[in-house]
C-alpha cells in the first residue's frame, strides 16, 4: 500500500494531508480504497485489521489487484480536474467517489468526451446540491438521493451501511448521466434516419 501511497497526486488534489502523511493515516487510508476497491465498499472499523491479518501476505492476484487501482486513480484523474476534485476531497466522499468510479471504469473503461461531460456535469450538480443541503440554513428541498446522501455522510460516515447507501446514490447519478447521452445519441440518429 505504501507503494500506491507514494504518489503525490493523493497530496496535490487535497485527498491526503501533509500531516496524514507524517503519521502514515495515508497508507491507512490508500489500505480502505484497495480493500473497497478488491471486497465492496466495508465498515472501516472491522476491515482493515482483518484484512492485513488474514489477507494481505497471501493475497492471490496482488499484482493485477494493484494495477486496477492505479486504472481507477487515471480514470478519475481523466474524468475530473483538480479543482473539480477537491470537491470530493472529503475522506468518505472520495471513498464514495472512488468505489463507484471504479465500477464504471471497469465496465466502460473510455468515455467519449460528451459522456465524460455529462458524468462531469451530474457530480458537480451533485457535489454543489450536496453541499448545500449540508448547510444548517438550508430551506430547499432536492432530490431524496442528495438527502439520504447527506445523511449518510455526516454521521458515522464509516459504517458499513452509510458506505453502501452513499455507494449506490454515486452509482445511480453517474448511470443515469451515462442513459441521458444515450438517449439524446438515440433521438439524433433517430432523426437523421428520419430526415
Amino acid at each position: 500500500m505504501e507503494l500506491l501511497a507514494d504518489d503525490e497526486w493523493w497530496l496535490e488534489t487535497g485527498i491526503v494531508s501533509l500531516r496524514q502523511i507524517r503519521r502514515m493515516e495515508d497508507v491507512e487510508y490508500i489500505s480502505e480504497l484497495f480493500i473497497g476497491l478488491v471486497a465492496g465498499p466495508q465498515d472501516k472499523k472491522k476491515t482493515i485489521d482483518d484484512y492485513y491479518l488474514n489477507f494481505d501476505a497471501a493475497m492471490p492476484q496482488r499484482a493485477e489487484w494493484m494495477e486496477h487501482f492505479e486504472n481507477v486513480r487515471d480514470f478519475i484523474k481523466s474524468l475530473l480536474d483538480e479543482i473539480e476534485l477537491r470537491r470530493w476531497s472529503g475522506k468518505s466522499d472520495f471513498y464514495t467517489l472512488f468505489l463507484a468510479v471504479a465500477d464504471l471504469a471497469e465496465r466502460k473503461p473510455r468515455l467519449s468526451t460528451t459522456e465524460k461531460a455529462a458524468v462531469r456535469a451530474a457530480l458537480a450538480k451533485f457535489r454543489t446540491e450536496v453541499d448545500q443541503a449540508k448547510r444548517k440554513d438550508n430551506e430547499k428541498t432536492f432530490h431524496p438521493d442528495v438527502h439520504e446522501y447527506v445523511e449518510a455522510i455526516t454521521r458515522a460516515a464509516t459504517d458499513l451501511g452509510r458506505r453502501e447507501a452513499r455507494f449506490r446514490i454515486i452509482e445511480r447519478c453517474l448511470e443515469d448521466s451515462l442513459k441521458k447521452v444515450n438517449r439524446s445519441n438515440g433521438q439524433k440518429r433517430q432523426k437523421a434516419t428520419v430526415a
